[in-house]
């Protein structure tokens, strides 16, 4: 039964991931156009890659947006997943919908909406004009702004995932550990960083 069910992920998983990845290492081999026959060159390519420029510029692309990304990304996340929670927020399942949006909403659409927003002549450097009377940066066509931006967008269409995640793992969380921490004297900060924080580890 369970081999049953696994079936289809496990076909799509090798049809869509693990074959084009062997192929990939395949083709990597050999001088392969799109219109004509292919030739085998051994690690030329390979070779090639690790001493082009752009390749390195590449990766270090990639080391700039992980770290810029992945604790903003968790800090915004977890963050909003405790404000959701509190007792003051009346009516939570509300604001996890609302924050949750993004998630679902497809990456075409989200760029398109903050192409709008960072665009020169867009809804912040109109604001800035308006409020300021200075001009803003080019978001997108600058160097220096561009990785910024694509960080910005890629945490608005992720943070509502994890939010959930933290949300639900939050709501997990044994009450009477907290309410017993509070009669010992344990603050907000104690009680989150000594109790919550260390049970919603493995979410």
């Amino acid at each position: 039964a369970a081999t049953g069910f696994l079936a289809p992920s496990m076909l799509g998983l090798l049809a869509f991931t693990a074959f084009p990845i062997v192929a990939s290492l395949i083709i990597g081999f050999y001088n392969w156009p799109v219109i004509g026959g292919h030739t085998f060159t051994g690690l030329k390519n390979y070779q090639t890659l690790l001493t082009s420029k752009e390749f390195h510029t590449a990766i270090l692309n990639t080391f700039v947006f992980v770290l810029l990304y992945l604790p903003l990304n968790i800090v915004i996340s977890l963050g909003l997943a405790v404000w959701i929670g509190s007792k003051s927020i009346k009516a939570p399942g509300l604001y996890r919908t609302i924050f949750f949006i993004p998630a679902v909403t497809p990456v075409v659409a989200n760029a398109a909406i903050f192409s709008l927003i960072l665009a020169p002549n867009g809804l912040i450097d109109s604001l800035m004009q308006t409020w300021f009377g200075v001009q803003a940066p080019n978001f997108l066509g600058s160097t220096t702004w561009a990785m910024p931006s694509v960080v910005m967008l890629s945490i608005w269409q992720g943070f509502g995932y994890n939010m959930l995640v933290f949300s639900a793992a939050l709501d997990a969380v044994p009450s009477s550990l907290t309410e017993a921490a509070a009669i010992d004297g344990a603050g907000t900060f104690a009680r989150f960083f000594r109790i919550n924080l260390p049970l919603i580890t493995p979410a």
